[in-house]
């Protein structure tokens, strides 16, 4: 029941906040490390954790490595103009 409690608990902070993407991640690896010691919800978590930065990284990454910008939901809030890139990430704490 604990899992369940945590998992509505998390789901209620990221609607209310409105966040997405780093700042989801953010919230997620906060209540990640706030669990230390707590077995199966700190395991839950990270699970969810690293689950959610898969696509995030993957956009960083193709950018980065290719220079590729493919943001459709303004996570990274990339702007373009001209031939610079002004760049605001979202990093964990």
């Amino acid at each position: 029941m604990a899992v369940m409690d945590m998992l509505a608990s998390v789901t209620k902070v990221i609607s209310k906040s409105d966040a997405h993407g780093g700042a989801v991640l953010s919230l997620l690896h906060d209540r990640t490390t706030n669990l230390t010691g707590c077995g199966q919800l700190q395991e839950v978590m990270l699970f969810l954790t690293q689950s959610a930065a898969v696509p995030y990284m993957d956009m960083l990454t193709k950018w980065l490595k290719r220079g590729i910008i493919n943001d459709p939901y303004h996570e990274v809030m990339l702007l373009v103009t001209g031939v610079c890139v002004c760049v605001c990430v979202c990093v964990f704490s």
